[in-house]
C-alpha cells in the first residue's frame, strides 16, 4: 500500500512539485478514458472537479431536475464527473479497471424508472438479485394509486350470520355438505382457476414497492450480496414554505426513497426515487426549491469530493464532509487510501443537516407548536385540542418510526462488520502475515499488488467469506457507531420528550375541561342556593303580611302601619340569622365549595370546643 505524499505550505519547491505531478496524473486518467474503445468519446464527457469553472458547471447539473445521473471517479490527487451519461457509457466503465489514481467511484441515479436499462446493467455487474434489480426500477407512486383501506367490522349488524338459504334446484352444495361419492362436474375446478388468475390479476401484482414504502413510511431494507451491502430507506425533506398536502397523520416535508450500495471494486452506488412523478400544485420557484433541497446531502458530498471544498470549508465546519484525501497544513494525511468508498458511503446515508434542524427545531418543531397548544388550552380548553394533540402525536410517531428504521440499519450494519472481522480472523492462519503494502486495517478496502483494480479485504483469496457484505473501514465504522448514538441520544430521545408532552397535555385538556364542567355546575348550584335563601328569608315575612291582611274581625284595627315593619324587620333578621347560623352549622355558607353534613359539622365544632376547655384547664 503506497502512502500518502504529504504536502505542506512551507517552501515553494513543494507547490512547484506538486503542480509539475498533476500533469502527469492528468494524463493518466486521460489516457484510462480514451483507452475505453467502445465508447471513444467518453473523455470528452468528463469534468476535473479541481477546477473552479468545471466544478460551478457540474454543481448547476446537480441542482436541475432533468439530470438524470452522473459518476464521479476519485482518489487522492484527482477527480472527475461526468453527467447524463447513456447505458452504453456506464457497461463500458464498468468492463474496465480503473488505475490506481481513481481508486472510488460514485453512480447516482434519478429516476430509475425511466432508466432501467442503466441500472440493470450497473446491478447485474455486481450480481445483484433479479428480485432486487425490479424493485430497484419499480414505478414510483401516485396519489391516485394508494392503497386503500379496509375497515374492520365493528359493530354488532356486521358480524350477525345470514341464514341459510336454501339451495334452489340445479346448483350443487358445497363440499363440505355433498355427498363424497356422488359425481360432480368440474366446475369447482374451473373456479378453482378462475381464482388463482385474479390473485394476479386484481390482488398483489397490484401492489408495487413505492405504494408500499409511502404507506409505511419506516420501512427500510438491508441485502447483503457477495460484492455489495444495500440498504434502502425513506428519507424525509422539508422545505420551508412548501406544502406537499400530505395526510392529517404524516409529517410535513417530502418523502424519497433511497437505495445505496457499496460494492467490493470501492464503487458506490445511490439510486434515489422520483419525488414528482406526476403534476403537482406547486409553482416552478416551489418546485424548484423543493429539488435543492432533496438533492441537498447529495451536493454537499459531491462538493467534498472537489478540492474547491476546502475554501468553503472554514464557513460551515459542522456540516462538513471527508471523502477525499486533502492533506492539512501539517501535511498528514486525513483520510488513508482505500478509505474514500466507505466515507463516501457513510456520508450518502448520513443526511445530517436534516437531523440537525430537527433537534435545534428549524424543521419538524414540534416544540413549538406543542408551546401554541399549551397557550390555546389554558386561554380556554375546547375539545378540538384533543383533535390537535391527537393529529400532533401520530406525526410524532411516524417520525419516531423513521428515526427507528434508522437504528436498525445502522445496528444490522454494525452487526455485520463484526461479523466479518470475526470470520476473517478465525479463517487466517496464526503464522500468516501481510507483507506491509498489503495489510490494512481490520475494516477497509486493501490495496492488492495484483494489477491496479481494489478489492476489499473480506474477499480477498486468502480470506474466503461466506456471510456476504462489503467490509467498511474503521473510518467509517467509528462514523456509523457515532451516528447510532447521535440517532438515539438527540432525534429519538427530542422526538419521546415531545410525546410525552403530548400526554401530559392531553390529561390536561381533559381535566381542563372536566374542571370547567364543575365550575359552571358549581355557579349553577350557589344561583340555585341563592334563590333558595332567598325564598326560606322572606317566607315569615309573607306569612306575617297574610296575618296582618286577615280580614278577622278580631284583628281590624287592632295592630298599626308602625307595628307592622317592627315585625317586618324582626323576622327579616330572625330568618338571616337563623339562616347564618344554619349555613355555618352544616359548612354551606356561600363561598366554600365543599359541603360538610350537620352531623359531622356538630362533631367537629364540639371536638374543638373540649379541646379549648382542655387547654385552659391545663393553662
Amino acid at each position: 500500500m503506497t502512502t500518502p505524499r504529504p504536502i505542506t505550505n512551507t517552501t515553494n519547491t513543494t507547490n512547484k512539485t506538486t503542480t509539475s505531478n498533476k500533469a502527469p496524473l492528468q494524463e493518466v486518467a486521460k489516457d484510462y478514458y480514451t483507452s475505453i474503445t467502445s465508447r471513444p468519446q467518453l473523455w470528452e464527457a468528463f469534468r476535473n472537479l479541481d477546477n473552479a469553472i468545471h466544478f460551478a458547471e457540474c454543481r448547476g447539473c446537480l441542482v436541475d431536475e432533468a439530470t438524470q445521473n452522473f459518476v464521479v471517479d476519485f482518489g487522492d490527487d484527482e477527480a472527475y464527473a461526468a453527467f447524463d451519461l447513456e447505458e452504453e457509457d456506464f457497461a463500458a466503465l464498468l468492463s474496465s479497471k480503473r488505475p490506481k489514481s481513481l481508486e472510488t467511484r460514485w453512480i447516482n441515479i434519478w429516476s430509475p424508472e425511466r432508466q432501467p436499462e442503466l441500472v440493470q446493467t450497473v446491478a447485474s455487474n455486481y450480481k445483484v438479485s433479479a428480485r432486487l434489480q425490479a424493485m430497484m426500477v419499480s414505478e414510483p407512486f401516485i396519489p391516485s394509486q394508494d392503497i386503500s383501506a379496509v375497515s374492520p367490522k365493528l359493530t354488532s349488524i356486521d358480524t350477525e350470520e345470514r341464514e341459510p338459504e336454501s339451495v334452489p334446484e340445479g346448483k350443487s352444495l358445497p363440499a363440505s355438505v355433498a355427498d363424497l361419492e356422488g359425481g360432480y362436474q368440474l366446475g369447482g375446478v374451473q373456479r378453482a382457476g378462475t381464482a388463482l388468475s385474479s390473485l394476479d390479476g386484481t390482488g398483489f401484482s397490484k401492489i408495487s414497492l413505492s405504494q408500499i414504502v409511502n404507506k409505511i413510511w419506516h420501512f427500510s431494507s438491508v441485502d447483503y450480496g457477495e460484492k455489495y451491502l444495500c440498504l434502502g430507506y425513506n428519507s424525509l425533506h422539508v422545505v420551508s414554505g412548501v406544502d406537499f398536502r400530505n395526510s392529517a397523520g404524516k409529517p410535513d416535508g417530502k418523502r424519497v426513497w433511497t437505495w445505496l450500495l457499496i460494492c467490493d471494486d470501492g464503487t458506490v452506488i445511490s439510486i434515489h426515487e422520483t419525488p414528482f412523478p406526476g403534476p403537482t400544485d406547486l409553482t416552478p420557484g416551489e418546485r424548484q426549491k423543493a429539488v435543492e433541497v432533496i438533492r441537498r446531502n447529495t451536493n454537499l458530498v459531491f462538493s467534498a469530493i472537489s478540492s474547491q471544498h476546502i475554501a468553503s470549508e472554514r464557513s460551515n465546519a459542522l456540516i462538513t464532509t471527508y471523502v477525499r484525501n486533502f492533506p492539512n497544513q501539517t501535511g498528514t494525511a486525513a483520510i488513508k487510501p482505500g478509505e474514500g468508498a466507505s466515507l463516501l458511503f457513510y456520508y450518502l446515508f448520513d443526511n445530517w443537516p436534516a437531523n440537525y434542524n430537527l433537534v435545534i427545531g428549524r424543521e419538524h418543531s414540534y416544540n413549538a407548536a406543542l408551546d401554541k397548544l399549551r397557550g390555546r388550552m389554558l386561554e380556554r380548553a375546547q375539545v378540538q385540542l384533543i383533535d390537535d394533540l391527537h393529529r400532533l402525536g401520530r406525526q410524532l410517531a411516524v417520525l419516531k418510526r423513521i428515526y427507528q428504521s434508522y437504528d436498525l440499519i445502522v445496528n444490522r450494519v454494525l452487526k455485520r462488520q463484526r461479523l466479518l472481522r470475526e470470520e476473517i480472523r478465525n479463517s487466517q492462519p496464526a503464522n500468516m502475515h501481510h507483507p506491509p503494502h498489503q495489510r490494512g486495517g481490520p475494516f477497509g478496502f486493501d490495496l492488492l499488488s495484483r494489477g491496479d483494480s481494489w478489492r476489499p479485504n473480506g474477499f480477498d483469496e486468502t480470506n474466503p467469506t461466506e456471510l456476504g457484505g462489503i467490509q467498511l473501514s474503521s473510518a467509517a465504522v467509528g462514523r456509523f457507531e457515532r451516528l447510532l448514538d447521535r440517532i438515539r441520544l438527540y432525534a429519538l430521545s427530542e422526538i419521546d420528550e415531545c410525546l410525552a408532552e403530548k400526554e401530559s397535555m392531553t390529561f390536561m385538556v381533559f381535566n381542563l375541561i372536566a374542571v370547567k364542567d364543575s365550575q359552571a355546575v358549581e355557579r349553577l348550584t350557589r344561583t340555585t342556593i341563592l334563590i333558595a335563601k332567598a325564598t326560606i328569608l322572606f317566607l315569615p315575612v309573607t306569612l306575617m303580611t297574610g296575618y296582618f291582611s286577615t280580614e278577622i274581625e278580631e284583628l281590624q284595627g287592632v295592630y298599626t302601619v308602625k307595628q307592622y315593619w317592627i315585625a317586618f324587620a324582626l323576622l327579616l333578621v330572625l330568618s338571616a340569622l337563623v339562616l347564618a347560623i344554619y349555613g355555618w352549622a352544616t359548612d354551606t355558607v356561600e363561598g366554600k365549595t365543599i359541603y360538610v353534613s350537620f352531623a359531622k359539622s356538630f362533631y367537629r365544632s364540639s371536638m374543638a370546643a373540649l379541646g379549648k376547655r382542655r387547654k385552659r384547664k391545663v393553662g
